[in-house]
């Protein structure tokens, strides 16, 4: 049957072109390069392409879509072949996922995995992440929750992805900007982990993937990101930073005039995601409160261990029985979290009958040193949060031990004394796996080896080779008690030598994301973020690039140095793999694009000629795409 042709209509420069919208399509593009001496070129440019893709869509026209008329494979295909180097980074990400849940079994397990498996440190941490990690285990194993996680991991690529090409930026960039997260052996371990940093990771982003989708940010997108952002503070308590960078998103669309939104809406909208973050962390502090009696996410932490690397001994004023608290120098060049924690540590030894007043004489030493000595403390957050710009990640004392984010075998299992009987990673006492391996146990365990709670009564059973020892404690100091993984969860530790061994020579052997190329991403989205705050006349698309750059910047910032405040931990600056490479390729792109519009100004007006039929655009963006 013959195609109609449509209706001519009235010439305009609306979707109602009377051209064919390929026509309309190839006239756009004929007179874009001649627009560029225009006072808003570029405006002008998006905008005619913009509306006659529009009429094109609207009318059945071939220019429409370049895949249009094709099946859903071909245009599937076409799609890979456009996007092929995001589209290679993102298989390989795939393979190294399927390596990687293939190789432990049935997940790898942390000190802190206790609280979301079982009710042990109650009130330290949020525990958002359990209500989705027991609604998996009702239907699944911990292999099923690992596997959600690569999934996810793989979602935020094709997110952040989508998001910058959407921005405008090229797609080699924007393949740049995903490949540390696609890739990185350390990202890799953590979705493979019991562990909430993931699903924060995932809730970060989507936040702010809706929140910057498009110009003009849309109520359904100011309430959605809010609930999001606002969700991810109850998976870890490290999420209440995010308001700053979403009403900041807010404010800078109307601030560098790339939303339609005028001053009242955007003040009215922030407030409406003030309101929409604040809805799931108070309702989680009152069933906190209905539970302990506190309203609160979780315990408030503790920088002790920071305030005492960072103390001056000989110079600090305090009552005698506060200075006993400060470390020798000696002492000091452990890390923050070993000051803290070690019963070695001058912070833990005082007397056990001192009962709430140990608490209290910690408060003090850490509001002396918070007053009398502040640059000695910000000197050492900064020097250890340069250490993300290394080139190679190596161990430290003065930091977090670095093997707790490492694949293991069991070649590379030399925190216990006893020879490795099982290539899964343990901690005594909270996750062993029989026979055990340890010699001597880090803390006390039962002596009595027939006791009923006794670890080695649990491994004397016959078939127990393999079952994983849960040690659970209710409360720091309590007693310990000892039970078998749930066998629903997976059952017995398996670990494929093969595929362990692949995974740990890859992550250390050049796969994670170079210090230099981090810091490169953090240059230019400082860049990025200065270009948001004095740019405001110039080109839009530049303006709109500059604005998400700011906002993944400061969400960079904020979560990086808040976690360095209190320790540095490998574990904590998987945060910069999907703030950092985004907030870096955005600035880079808004500085490229700004320097291009100035160029094209300068034109003579000999050397360029106008767009037919369009107007002087408006101090808005470039229309979103449809």
């Amino acid at each position: 049957m013959p195609r109609l042709r449509p209706a001519r209509r009235r010439s305009t420069n609306t979707p109602g072109d009377s051209r064919s919208p390929a026509l309309a399509l190839s006239a756009a593009a004929g007179h874009a390069g001649a627009a560029a001496g225009s006072v808003a070129a570029e405006d002008s440019r998006q905008s005619v392409i913009t509306t006659t893709r529009k009429a094109a869509a609207s009318s059945g026209g071939d220019s429409a879509d370049p895949g249009a008329g094709l099946s859903w494979p071909s245009r599937a295909l076409s799609t890979l072949r456009y996007h092929w180097l995001a589209a290679v980074l993102l298989l390989i990400g795939l393979v190294l996922r399927v390596i990687t849940w293939m190789a432990y079994h049935p997940a790898l397990l942390y000190i802190d995995s206790v609280k979301y498996l079982y009710r042990g440190w109650q009130g330290s941490d949020p525990l958002g992440y359990k209500i989705p990690l027991k609604i998996v285990l009702a239907v699944g194993s911990l292999g099923t929750v690992t596997a959600l996680q690569h999934l996810l991991g793989l979602g935020m690529g094709v997110a952040i992805y989508m998001l910058l090409v959407r921005r405008g930026v090229s797609r080699w960039l924007g393949a740049l900007a995903i490949a540390p997260v696609l890739l990185d052996g350390y990202q890799l371990q953590a979705e493979a982990t019991i562990m909430p940093d993931v699903l924060f990771e995932g809730m970060v982003v989507a936040g702010l993937c809706i929140l910057l989708w498009k110009p003009t940010i849309s109520w359904l997108a100011v309430i959605a990101s809010g609930l999001i952002l606002g969700l991810s503070a109850t998976v870890r308590e490290l999420g209440l930073w995010m308001l700053a960078p979403a009403v900041l998103c807010l404010l800078g669309s109307r601030y560098l005039r790339v939303s339609r939104d005028d001053w009242y809406s955007v003040w009215l909208k922030s407030c409406v995601l003030a309101l929409a973050f604040l809805l799931p962390v108070v309702t989680y502090c009152g069933i906190s409160y209905e539970d302990s009696g506190h309203f609160r996410l979780s315990v408030k932490g503790s920088a002790a261990g920071r305030m005492a690397q960072s103390a001056d001994c000989a110079t600090l004023k305090a009552p005698a029985d506060v200075l006993k608290l400060c470390p020798p120098p000696a002492m000091q060049k452990q890390s923050p979290d070993w000051l803290e924690h070690s019963s070695k540590s001058s912070l833990l030894d005082l007397p056990v009958a001192l009962g709430p007043e140990r608490l209290k004489l910690t408060s003090e030493f850490d509001h002396a040193v918070e007053r009398q000595q502040p640059l000695r403390v910000v000197a050492s957050v900064l020097r250890d949060s340069v250490r993300l710009f290394e080139v190679d990640r190596v161990n430290s004392i003065a930091i977090t031990p670095i093997f707790r984010w490492q694949f293991q075998t069991s070649s590379s299992l030399k925190y216990h004394a006893a020879p490795p009987t099982s290539e899964f990673q343990q901690y005594d006492p909270e996750f062993m796996v029989c026979p055990i391996p340890f010699s001597t146990s880090i803390t006390p365990l039962p002596q009595t080896a027939n006791a009923v709670n006794s670890p080695y009564a649990l491994c004397s059973k016959p078939g127990s080779k393999g079952d994983i020892i849960v040690g659970l404690q209710q409360r720091h100091n309590s007693p310990w008690d000892y039970v078998v993984l749930n066998s629903s969860y997976g059952g017995k530790a398996q670990v494929n030598s093969s595929l362990a061994s692949f995974l740990r020579s890859y992550q250390l052997d050049g796969g994670f994301t170079p210090g230099p190329l981090l810091l490169i991403f953090t240059l230019t989205g400082l860049l990025g973020s200065l270009i948001a705050l004095i740019y405001r006349r110039g080109s839009p698309r530049a303006r709109n690039m500059a604005l998400a750059s700011l906002a993944f910047f400061v969400t960079a910032v904020g979560l990086l140095l808040i976690a360095d405040l209190y320790v540095f931990s490998w574990r904590y600056q998987l945060q910069a793999l999907v703030t950092l490479p985004p907030a870096g390729v955005l600035g880079a792109a808004a500085a490229i694009h700004a320097i291009r519009y100035r160029r094209q100004r300068v034109l003579s007006p000999s050397e360029v000629s106008p767009v037919a039929g369009v107007g002087p655009a408006a101090e808005v963006g470039p229309a979103p795409a449809g």
